[in-house]
C-alpha cells in the first residue's frame, strides 16, 4: 500500500516531469547555450532520481542480483583497500576497479556504506553525463573534426540516454559512460589514423586515456579491437600505422597493469577458473532488431542510427561508428561459435545494449543534423520556426525520461517499498558486525546473507554466487569443501576441519538460524545452459560443540558464531 510519504516523492518526480519541460522552453525562447539545457536536464534526471530512492536503505531493486556486487565492491573500497577483491582479501580486485575505487574514496570520506555510494554513483552520472558527453564531443571535433557539429553532439548528449534503458543506467552507470567514451576513443582513433593526422603526443595521450578506460570497464575494447580491424578490412595498413596501434596499445596495457599485473600473478599463483563468462542465459542468442519490433521514439532513434550508418558511410566518422556497431554481431557470433564447438559461452549480447544502442544514438544525431543543415540551405527558417520546433522537441522527449513515464510503470513505483528496509534481523546483525573492529579481517563463512555485503567488507571463505566469485578463489573446491564439512558428524572433527582449510581457517560463522537442527549454506551456482540454480547445504548445529565454539551473538534470526581460538573482541 502506497503511504502519503511515498506519494510525495512520486509528485516530487513529477514535478520534475513539468519543470523539464518549462525549463527547455524558456531555453528555447532565450536561446540558451547547448551546455545550459543539457546541463539543466542532467540535474532534473538526477533529482527525480534522487526523488525515487530517497528514505530507501537498499539499492533500486532491493539489493538483488548485481546489485549485491555492485554495493560490496563500493563497499570494500570505501571500508578496506583499494587494492583487494571485495570478497576474498588475499586476492587483488579480478573486476575493473578505477570507478568503485574513485566513489569508494569519496565515501570514505563521508563514511558512507555500499548503497549509499551507489546512489551517489548514480545521481552523479545522471548530472553530469549529458554536458560531459556534449563537452567531450567538441573538445574531439576541436582537435580532430571526428565527431560532427555542435548539433549532432547536443542531440548525440540527448539520444544516447533516451535510447538506454533507465534501469540499467541506474544500476550500471560505469557500463554506460564506460562504453560512450571507449566508442568515442575508438572514433577519433580511427579518424586521426585515417587522416594521417596522428602525432607523438596523440599516441601518448590515446594510449593514457585507453588506459584509464581499461580501468573502468575492458570488456568494450574486445568490440573496440574488432571495430577498429574491420575498419581497415579493405585498405593496405602502412607499416607506420602498424607502429602506431602497437605503441598506444602498449600504453594502454602500461597504464592497466595497476589492475591486470596482481590479477595475472594471482593467476600464476593460484591458478583460475572463471565463472563469470560461463554464466548464459538462452536470450543471449536472440536476434536483435534494431527497432525492437515496436514503434516508439526509441525505435525512431535506432532506425534514423541505421540509415545514418549507412547512407553517410562516406564521412569517416560514421564509417567508424558502422564498423563498431558490427562489432556486436560478429562478437555474438563469436559467441555462439564456441557454444556450439567448445558449449562455453562468452556474454554473446553484451554489445546490443549500452554499446549498440550508444552508436546508433550518435549516429542518428549525425544524421539528423545532416537533415537540418540540408534544410537550412534549401528553405529560410526564421527564428518562430526554430522556436516551436524546440518548444515541440522538448515537449516530444520529456515522456522519454528518467521522470516521465519510466517513473509511472508499477516495477519502478514499488522501489518505496522492496528497497525500505533490510530484512528482519539483517539490520541489527549488521549493527552488531559494525562494532566490531576487527570482524572484516577474518575468514567468514555464511549462509549467503547478501546483504551483509553492502554494509561491511566481509573476507568469505566462499562467497554466495559462483559467477561472481573471484576466479583464483577456486569456487568449485572451496565449495567442495563446504560440502564435506556438512557431512561430517564429530564435533572435534569438525573443528578441526574447520581450522585447517586449504585456503586457511574459517575464523567466524554467520548463519541463519531458522527453527531446523541445521545450519543452512545458501549458494547460487551455474546451471549451464539454464542460467543459474540454487543449492542448499545444511551443516549439522550439533557439530558446533560449546567445546570448540562459542556463540557471540543471537538476535532470534541470525547468530555469530567463532572457534574457541578465535576470541571475540
Amino acid at each position: 500500500m502506497l503511504a502519503l510519504t511515498d506519494l510525495h516523492q512520486l509528485l516530487l518526480v513529477k514535478f520534475c516531469f513539468f519543470l523539464f519541460i518549462l525549463f527547455g522552453a524558456v531555453a528555447v525562447y532565450r536561446r540558451w547555450k547547448p551546455s545550459v539545457f543539457l546541463l539543466g536536464f542532467g540535474v532534473l534526471s538526477a533529482a527525480a532520481y534522487f526523488f525515487l530512492i530517497h528514505g530507501t536503505k537498499l539499492m533500486f531493486w532491493g539489493l538483488t542480483a548485481d546489485e549485491v556486487t555492485i554495493a560490496a565492491m563500493y563497499e570494500i573500497f570505501a571500508h578496506g583497500s583499494v587494492f583487494l577483491d571485495f570478497a576474498y582479501s588475499a586476492l587483488p580486485p579480478f573486476y575493473p576497479p578505477l570507478w568503485f575505487q574513485g566513489f569508494g574514496l569519496v565515501g570514505r570520506l563521508f563514511n558512507w556504506n555500499g548503497v549509499q555510494i551507489a546512489k551517489v554513483g548514480t545521481m552523479t552520472t545522471l548530472a553530469l553525463f549529458p554536458l560531459g558527453l556534449y563537452a567531450i564531443q567538441r573538445l574531439y571535433a576541436r582537435y580532430s573534426g571526428a565527431v560532427g557539429g555542435v548539433l549532432a553532439s547536443f542531440f548525440g548528449a540527448i539520444f544516447v540516454l533516451v535510447v538506454s534503458d533507465w534501469d540499467a543506467v541506474i544500476l550500471k552507470p560505469y557500463e554506460l559512460v564506460s562504453a560512450t567514451l571507449v566508442i568515442l576513443w575508438s572514433v577519433c582513433l580511427m579518424s586521426d589514423i585515417h587522416r594521417k593526422t596522428m602525432t607523438k603526443t596523440r599516441v601518448f595521450f590515446y594510449g593514457v586515456g585507453g588506459g584509464v578506460l581499461f580501468l573502468v570497464f575492458y570488456f568494450w575494447f574486445f568490440l573496440a579491437a574488432i571495430g577498429v580491424a574491420l575498419f581497415h578490412l579493405f585498405t593496405r595498413p602502412s607499416r607506420k600505422m602498424y607502429v602506431q596501434f602497437v605503441v598506444i596499445g602498449l600504453i594502454v596495457l602500461i597504464v592497466g597493469s595497476i589492475y591486470w599485473l596482481p590479477l595475472a600473478r594471482a593467476y600464476h599463483v593460484s591458478g583460475a577458473e572463471n565463472w563469470q563468462l560461463g554464466f548464459f542465459v538462452k536470450d543471449w542468442i536472440a536476434t536483435h532488431s534494431v527497432t525492437g519490433g515496436s514503434f516508439s521514439l526509441k525505435a525512431v532513434i535506432f532506425l534514423g542510427g541505421l540509415v545514418s550508418l549507412v547512407c553517410l558511410r562516406k564521412s569517416v566518422y560514421i564509417r567508424s561508428l558502422l564498423s563498431l556497431f558490427v562489432a556486436g554481431y560478429v562478437w555474438q557470433l563469436m559467441g555462439i561459435t564456441t557454444l556450439l564447438l567448445f558449449s562455453s559461452p562468452l556474454q554473446e549480447s553484451k554489445g546490443f545494449f549500452f554499446w549498440n544502442r550508444t552508436i546508433l544514438a550518435l549516429g542518428a544525431a549525425y544524421g539528423f543534423a545532416q537533415v537540418y543543415e540540408w534544410l537550412s540551405k534549401k528553405y529560410t527558417f526564421t527564428r518562430f520556426h526554430h522556436q516551436t520546433a524546440g518548444v515541440l522537441g522538448v515537449i516530444f522527449f520529456a515522456p522519454t525520461m528518467l521522470f516521465g513515464t519510466f517513473a509511472d510503470t508499477p516495477e519502478v513505483q514499488e522501489v518505496r517499498t522492496r528497497a525500505m528496509t533490510l530484512r528482519p534481523g539483517v539490520e541489527s546483525l549488521i549493527a552488531y558486525l559494525q562494532g566490531q573492529e576487527r570482524f572484516s579481517s577474518r575468514r567468514v563463512l555464511t549462509s549467503g546473507v547478501p546483504e551483509v555485503h553492502a554494509f561491511i567488507p566481509l573476507n568469505t571463505f566462499l562467497y554466495f554466487n559462483q559467477h561472481n566469485s573471484h576466479p583464483a578463489a577456486h569456487f568449485s573446491e572451496r565449495l567442495r569443501y563446504v560440502r564435506e564439512l556438512a557431512l561430517q558428524t564429530n564435533p572435534e572433527t569438525f573443528s578441526q576441519m574447520v581450522h585447517q582449510t586449504p585456503f586457511g581457517p574459517i575464523e567466524a560463522f554467520i548463519f541463519y538460524k531458522g527453527v531446523s537442527e541445521k545450519y543452512p549454506v545458501y549458494v547460487v551456482l551455474d546451471n549451464f545452459p539454464n542460467g543459474i540454480r540454487e543449492e542448499e547445504i545444511d551443516i549439522p548445529r550439533s557439530l558446533f560443540d560449546p567445546q570448540y565454539f562459542d556463540t557471540v551473538y543471537d538476535n532470534g534470526d541470525f547468530v555469530v558464531i567463532l572457534p574457541k581460538q578465535i576470541q571475540p573482541e
